[in-house]
This record gives C-alpha cells, structure tokens and sequence, in this order.
C-alpha cells in the first residue's frame, strides 16, 4: 500500500519537477523504469534531453538500448550526451560504431571516451570534426599517441564564426579534457580554440618547447579560458609558465608536476600571479622530488603573507620515501601515494580534519605503523597497498588494522589492492580486511591467493561472495604450479564463484574458455599471453568465440619477445549468449 501512495504522489510532480530529476539519470534507465508507466511519461520520456552513459554497463542492455534507438530513431534526437568506454566493456566504442554513427546524434554537444583504441581513430577523425554542436570533449586513458590531435577536434562551420583574426579551423569547444598527451600539441592547439572555457590534460609530457612567436600567438586567443589543469611529467617550467601568462582571465589553475625541481619555485609564481594573472582565486599544486632537503627548504618560501594571509593559499611538506612532495590544502588531486610513517610539516592554525577529503584512491608504499600525524582520508574508494607486513600473531594483526583506521575510512572502500602471498600472508589478516571492508567487489591480488582463500573456512566464504571483480598477476618466481593449468582454473571458480569481470596474465590462452564456461556470471575477461607464430590454436579460439552472439573483442600486439608475441586479448559478452 505505501509503494502505491508513493508512485501515486510522484506522478502528481509537474512535468518541470520530473524533468529536473532525469536529467540526473541515465537514459536505458529513464526509459526502463518509466516509459510503460502510462501515457503520460511515455510522452514525457520522449521528449526530454537524455544522457547517454554507457560506462560499465551489462552487456545486454547496451544491446537492448541501441537496438531500441535502432527502432526509434527520434532517440538519437535527444541524446545531448554520450559517454562510451573500452576500460572494462571490452570493445564498447567499436561496437557503438557498428550501431551508429555519432554523425546521426544531431544534439550532441557532450562526448567522453575511454580508453581509446587504434582502431577507433578512424570512426573518429571522420566523424567528430563534423560534429560542430559539440562543445565538450573529454579523452580520458587514452595511450594511442600515434594519431593527429587536429583530426579528432571538431570544426565549426564555415562562416559561423566572423572573426578575421582567427584560422579558418576553429574549433568551437568550451571544455576540453584529454588524457596522455603532448603539451607542445596542446600549446600549438590553443589560438585555434578561443571559446575554450576549461581545459585539463592529464599525464602531459613535453620533449619539444614551443617558440617564443607561438606564445606570442597566444595573446588574445585565450581570453575565454578561466579554468586550467595540467598534471604530468618532463615538463619545460619556462613554457608552461609563459604559457600561462597569456590566460589573463584564470580563476582556477591546478598544477600536478614530478619530479621536477625548477617547478618548485615559490618567488616566481607569485612574479606570475601578480602580474599576469589578476582573477585568480583558486590555486592547487603539487610538487614533488626525489631531493628531501630541496623539498623542507623549499616549502618554507610558501610560507609568506602572499600565499597565507593575501590568499589563504596553505601549503603542506610530506617528506619520505623516494618522493617528497609539497602541496596545497586540501590534498589537490584524487590519487594519493603515502608511507604510513613519514616527516609531514603543516599550518597548525587551519583545520586538519577536511585536508585529504578529496583523496579517492589511496596508495600506501610502505606498512609501518601509523604516525599520530598521518591524515585522515574519509572518501577513499580505492585502496592499494604496496606491500603487506609479515605479521606472526592476532595482536599484531588487529594493531595494523586498528592503524590503518586512523587513516582511512574502510566503509567507503570498494577497490583492493593487495599483494596476498600464500608463504608470508596470513589469511587471517586477509580476513580482518576484508571484514572491515564490507562494500569491496573488486580485488587485485597475486594469483598465489586461490591457495590462500581456501585455507581458511570463514575467509572463503567471506571473499567467494564478496568480489566480483578480479585482476590477477602472476609472479615471476613461485613454488605453487602454474596457475594456467586447468586444475588450478577450477580452484578460481570454486574460490570466486562470482566474478563478473577478471583480468589475466598468463602463458597460455586456452583457459579464458573454461573460465567462460564454469563462472556463470562472467561477462569480461582480458588476458595476455604469449604465443609463438606458428601456433593456431589463438584462431581457433577466435573462431570459438565469434560462434557467440553479439560478443565483441580486442586483440593487440603488445611486443614481440624472441621467437613469440606478447597479445592482449579482451572480450565482452552477454551470459544469455554464452552456451552451458
């Protein structure tokens, strides 16, 4: 009766009220849950802008929906947004392209893909300069360097834009985010981008400098820009600070920088600030170099009435390990690399407890007990640990995990990874874990852990129906048999009688079958192996596989090692499509 009074209230909302709240739902689901609902929302369902998010989906709704959009092609028309990705949905970008083409989403002004494939620049460099109503593009994970940037931006119409001073190839976008690339590209790409708002470059390298006339192009072309992040490495201080110069309108500007000492250099960004950059408001960075003495000097020349009492811009020094960092506050980026035990210099004045809130994967290089002044991570969704202490008793266990409380919230923890090893882990530690890591689904670990599970009655039970994910490596060196015999696949699916999703890397490819066939759920799978020309036993795989309806799958060549191939072959399936 309540679920009736409930459904019967949300149907008494305005039709502005309902289109507020799908505007925060994907579109398989707007359509699913509510289109048979009655006449009233089949209408309204079609006639609203819709988001396209295809990332981590079931295959068979990905399916599903684009056969529906298949057969109502007015879909298309409202679609404004589309994210697609090949991260974990083997092969998705590929197999949209055979469905359609981003051509016939006439609306769309919103594209993010992941993970990127050579083999799908060639859809791209035809399609998307064509798409001149897009006004965001975000290219994340992707590795393929080899392509032209220039011919996957799209390209306003002739004439749109009457602006005498400006190439003829402007490119009309607001947003921008792209993932390993060239900053010099990205610099060269700028005057032809005057409407671009935001830009963020993950993982940026630059081996070349730009010259000092394409800089001076820069003038005037990037008044538009008031929100800029660069994070990555072997990067020219002198360019990107000249660079930066130009963008005389930047409110917000995050920089992400490794091991590079000239970066580090309090005097000359304030030089920046005050000269070139009035508007600015927000300033996030991180720092770091190898050099711990360079790193405790430096960090006191952020300690000035400029950047504490002119701007509140408080920095803080973390000096350990191989690495030591100086950075803002709060903690700048969502990936975090900390040793437990660690020399950390900070404002005592400001509040501590909000410093690392926007950490959600954290990594932790070394298992020493935890400092009284480590911070607090509350968000954190990923959790890695480079190594695991060799612990011989329950109290050693229960202080290390009562320590690793005090840095982070294990409730909100989905992801591990965990280097278990079946002659130095305890399974009893695994346990302890994974009981205070009640929402994890997803497991990086050595393949020695099938051993390790099955050792202990309540850490099997606990792990067979916890994960769902698994990313497997195997050690170089190992008393255990090889993990790609069969006998050893059949602990897997005893151990992990779950997964949906696993991640190999082993001699032999023959496995991924039985591994299909005796884990009822899995629909994912990307191993690498090895194999020698003249062996055909992969094509016969292959042809194994395509027997199935609607799989899709990648194959690529990672090097070649002697007489073999290294192959990287992933694949994305339905379970209805699989045969028993």
């Amino acid at each position: 009766m309540s679920d009736k009074r409930t459904r019967t209230k949300f149907e008494h909302l305005s039709n502005e009220v309902l289109m507020d709240c799908f505007e925060y739902l994907n579109a398989p689901d707007v359509f699913y849950a509510f289109e048979q609902l009655n006449p009233r929302f089949y209408r309204l369902v079609r006639a609203i802008p819709l988001r396209l998010n295809f990332e981590d989906i079931d295959k068979i709704i990905f399916d599903r929906f684009c056969e529906k959009m298949l057969d109502y092609t007015e879909i298309q028309q409202q679609i404004y947004s589309i994210k697609l990705s090949n991260e974990q949905t083997h092969g998705q970008i590929q197999a949209f392209f055979t469905y359609f083409s981003l051509v016939e989403f006439t609306r769309l002004r919103s594209l993010t893909l992941i993970e990127i494939k050579e083999n799908n620049m060639e859809q791209l460099s035809s399609t998307i300069p064509l798409l001149t109503k897009l006004t965001r593009l975000r290219l994340i994970n992707s590795h393929s360097s080899s392509f032209n940037l220039l011919s996957v931006l799209p390209r306003c119409q002739e004439n749109i834009f009457p602006i005498s001073s400006f190439s003829q190839n402007i490119v009309p976008l607001t947003k921008f985010s792209i993932y390993f690339c060239s900053l010099t590209d990205i610099f060269r790409l700028l005057p032809q981008m005057p409407f671009l708002r935001y830009l963020n470059v993950l993982c940026g390298s630059q081996f070349e400098s730009i010259s000092s006339a394409e800089i001076n192009r820069l003038h005037g072309r990037v008044n538009c820009l008031e929100r800029l992040a660069v994070s990555g490495y072997s990067i020219d201080t002198d360019n990107l600070m000249s660079v930066i110069s130009c963008m005389t309108n930047l409110r917000s500007l995050t920089i992400l920088v490794d091991e590079n000492s000239d970066i580090i250099d309090a005097s000359r960004w304030q030089q920046l600030i005050t000269h070139s950059l009035p508007h600015l408001t927000v300033f996030r960075f991180n720092f770091s170099s190898s050099n711990q003495d360079e790193i405790a000097r430096k960090y006191n020349d952020f300690q000035t009435d400029f950047w504490i009492v002119e701007h509140q811009w408080y920095t803080e020094c973390l000096i350990y390990g191989p690495q030591s960092s100086i950075f803002t506050t709060p903690w700048p980026s969502d990936r975090k690399l900390i040793g437990l035990t660690h020399n950390r210099r900070f404002n005592k004045s400001i509040n501590q407890s909000t410093t690392s809130d926007r950490v959600k994967r954290l990594n932790i290089f070394n298992t020493e007990l935890i400092t009284s002044h480590s911070s607090y991570c509350p968000n954190v969704t990923s959790l890695a640990f480079d190594s695991l202490p060799v612990i011989k008793n329950q109290i050693d266990e229960q202080n290390f995990v009562s320590s690793l409380k005090q840095v982070v919230n294990l409730l909100n923890v989905k992801h591990l990874e965990i280097p278990a090893c079946v002659e130095t882990t305890r399974p009893t530690l695994l346990l302890k874990i994974l009981q205070e890591t009640p929402h994890v689904s997803s497991l990086t670990t050595l393949s020695c852990i099938v051993n390790l599970v099955k050792r202990n009655k309540e850490l099997h039970q606990l792990a067979s129906e916890m994960i769902t994910k698994l990313n497997f490596c195997i050690r170089s060196s190992s008393s255990d048999a090889c993990v790609n015999k069969r006998r050893d696949m059949s602990l897997i699916h005893q151990v992990f009688p779950n997964l949906e999703q696993i991640t190999y890397s082993m001699i032999r490819f023959e496995p991924c079958l039985f591994l299909l066939k005796n884990l009822p759920r899995l629909s994912r799978m990307s191993i690498t192996f090895y194999q020698r020309d003249e062996d055909g036993c992969f094509d016969e795989l292959k042809n194994k596989l395509s027997k199935l309806k609607n799989i899709f799958f990648y194959e690529e060549l990672l090097g070649v090692r002697h007489d073999y191939k290294v192959i990287q072959f992933s694949f994305w399936v339905s379970r209805g499509d699989v045969n028993p």
